[in-house]
């Protein structure tokens, strides 16, 4: 409950500075906007969803990991983005967070799967990925 209320404050926030930059947009930039907020919002459901219906060995592997700590439905996006290669700010914008919620979401990630300082959460993905 507490991750989804600070995935919502996130969302909330990042939707106010939307808002506050399209006060200043003409309907052509506006229309550009709201078009790819919808790709976003779409692109990040229909992802997640296929990678666990593909992959749900991936997901097993990560509840390994983490034992005996649980990985919410965010984590677990967060781990299949990363195993496309994303980057920090491409994590940002697929999952409608600021780029601080996205590396603090992935720090937190690497504290639950009991990843070491120097341990690389990107790497350690990449591991159990398959190359297609």
């Amino acid at each position: 409950m507490g991750e989804r209320l600070i995935m919502n404050e996130a969302e909330l926030t990042r939707k106010e500075r939307l808002l506050d930059k399209v006060q200043d947009m003409d309907s052509k930039q506006l229309v550009k906007v709201i078009n790819r907020e919808r790709k976003t919002a779409q692109v990040t459901k229909n992802y997640a969803k296929l990678f666990h219906e593909i992959r749900p060995e991936f997901y097993e592997w990560l509840a390994q990991q983490a034992a005996p700590n649980r990985l919410s439905k965010t984590d677990l996006k967060y781990c299949a983005y990363i195993s496309l290669r994303m980057s920090n700010k491409e994590l940002a914008e697929v999952m409608n967070v600021g780029y601080r919620t996205a590396t603090s979401q992935k720090y937190n990630l690497k504290k639950k799967l009991h990843l070491a300082e120097e341990d690389n959460l990107d790497e350690f993905i990449f591991k159990v990925t398959p190359t297609y």
